[in-house]
C-alpha cells in the first residue's frame, strides 16, 4: 500500500514547496524534484479526458463509501474487486477503464479524504501505473490531482 501515498506535513520533501503551493513550477523544478527523489527523467505520464464513468456511477461509488466509511479516519480507504466495481458501475465502463489504462490490475481502492493543509508527497511508485478518477466535480474539492 506505500504506492498510494499518504497525507501528511511533509515539510523537507522535495517539492512540498510547490504542493502547499509556496513556488511556481518550472521545468528545472520539475527536475530537480525528481532528481532528488532519484527518480528518473525519461519516465513517462498520460493524461487522459474521460469520462470514463458517467454521473450515476460515480454517485453510486461515493454512496459505496461513505456507506462503509470509518467516521474517523481523513484518509479512508476502501477496497474492492473487479466485480464489485462492475456491479457499481457498468460492464461497458469498466471495459473503457482497461482499455485505457490496460487489464493487468493489481488494487482498486476507493478513497475518500478530508485533508486540510496536508498533501501527499512526491515519491516514486513501485507500481508500474496508478490511475486516478476522482467521483466528485472539480468544484467540489481543490488539489487532488496527480503531478
Amino acid at each position: 500500500f506505500a504506492d498510494i501515498g499518504s497525507f501528511a506535513v511533509h515539510g523537507s520533501s522535495p517539492g512540498t514547496d510547490f504542493l502547499m503551493g509556496d513556488v511556481s513550477a518550472t521545468v528545472d523544478y520539475a527536475h530537480s524534484v525528481v532528481r532528488a527523489l532519484k527518480g528518473d527523467l525519461t519516465s513517462r505520464y498520460y493524461f487522459c479526458i474521460g469520462p470514463f464513468l458517467n454521473r450515476q456511477e460515480r454517485e453510486r461509488l461515493c454512496h459505496l463509501v461513505d456507506s462503509n466509511y470509518d467516521g474517523k479516519s481523513t484518509d479512508f480507504k476502501l477496497h474492492m474487486s473487479m466485480s464489485k466495481l462492475i456491479d457499481m458501475t457498468s460492464a461497458s465502463s469498466v471495459s473503457k477503464l482497461l482499455d485505457t489504462f490496460g487489464d493487468d490490475l493489481h488494487d482498486i481502492v476507493l478513497r475518500r479524504v478530508q485533508e486540510h493543509g496536508r498533501c501527499i508527497d512526491f515519491h516514486i511508485d513501485c507500481s508500474k501505473r496508478t490511475m486516478q478518477i476522482p467521483l466528485n466535480e472539480e468544484t467540489e474539492y481543490k488539489g487532488a490531482r496527480l503531478v
